[in-house]
């Protein structure tokens, strides 16, 4: 047993089929990756050519490529059993940094995209400053409920880890539907409705994404549990 793990605690055995669908995410998961380097390099070397150093945005894309590599890594490494990544404290306390890390800087970088928009600084400060609290709360408290109950300390944290789990990502939709809609607002008040008609395609993008953004969120649990009982009768099938 790894760090203040309980001597009751039983070890999740990840199925086969949970182990290809995993795989198949990752092998997407790689290619959006190459892409997203891509782009960012291609930022990087645009801004260094202009400013001659780095902008806190660019800080904090990189920052959130390399913590969702590394979540990844980690994440592949626990599923397959390898790199002797033992159940321990550690473990899921850098699991849950590394999550919390992803979520302030796609926060802050969204919230950032929208105080472009925000003629008056003190606003943009403010922004920051309260999206900044949001999910600092949040991943606090996610924390402190996720790491007991994996850890499945007693029943009844994993129980509240249940229920805050769903409670979570329900908070994060809203919040991120919240911000994309207020940048959507601004883009239509400050820009179209001025008579900058190019950033219409802009807009209605923007309004596409969101409205991708919440059909996955909603439908994502029950994609899954598609895709492992498909996967589930293939390999069966198969041996």
């Amino acid at each position: 047993m790894g760090f203040l793990i309980p001597p009751w605690y039983d070890e999740i055995v990840t199925s086969p089929q949970e182990v290809v669908f995993a795989d198949i995410v990752l092998g997407f998961f790689l290619a959006v990756t190459c892409f997203a380097f891509a782009k960012a390099a291609s930022q990087t070397a645009t801004r260094w050519h202009r400013l001659k150093k780095f902008t806190t945005y660019l800080v904090m894309v990189w920052v959130d490529w390399a913590a969702t590599i590394l979540h990844s890594i980690i994440g592949w490494c626990v599923g397959h059993g390898t790199c002797a990544m033992y159940s321990s404290f550690w473990l899921f306390f850098s699991v849950a940094c590394v999550w919390t890390i992803e979520m302030h800087c796609l926060a802050q970088i969204l919230v950032n995209r929208v105080s472009l928009l925000l003629f008056n600084p003190s606003d943009a400060r403010r922004l920051k400053l309260l999206v900044f609290v949001v999910v600092f709360v949040l991943t606090t408290s996610v924390t402190i409920v996720w790491i007991p109950a994996r850890m499945q300390i007693s029943e009844r944290w994993i129980d509240v880890n249940d229920i805050w789990d769903r409670g979570e990502k329900v908070c994060f939709l809203i919040f991120d539907v919240a911000l994309n809609m207020y940048f959507v607002h601004l883009v239509r008040s400050t820009l179209i409705a001025n008579g900058l008609v190019k950033y219409q395609k802009l807009y209605w993008s923007n309004i596409s994404i969101i409205t991708l953004g919440i059909l996955l969120d909603v439908s994502l649990s029950t994609l899954f549990s598609f895709c492992t009982e498909c996967l589930s009768s293939i390999l069966e099938h198969h041996y």
